[in-house]
């Protein structure tokens, strides 16, 4: 019979693998982010730049919130 502990390690171990993958698709995804931004900053203006930002940042959390 399984006690309450070992059941919860069962869960966490999955939880802990597909936070995990998350974590890498979120990290791989940031430092595209940063490159593609780089390469731009050379070519469009910051004052353009910014706004998209912070246009893209709240779509991102309106997105969040809807979810949740």
């Amino acid at each position: 019979m399984e006690n309450a502990s070992s059941v919860r390690n069962g869960l966490t171990g999955r939880l802990r693998s597909s936070n995990r993958m998350f974590l890498l698709v979120m990290a791989a995804g940031s430092i595209l982010g940063v490159f593609i931004g780089g390469q731009l900053l050379g070519i469009v203006p910051s004052a353009v730049l910014l706004p998209g930002l912070a246009l893209i940042l709240v779509i991102s959390a309106i997105k969040e919130w809807r979810h949740a």
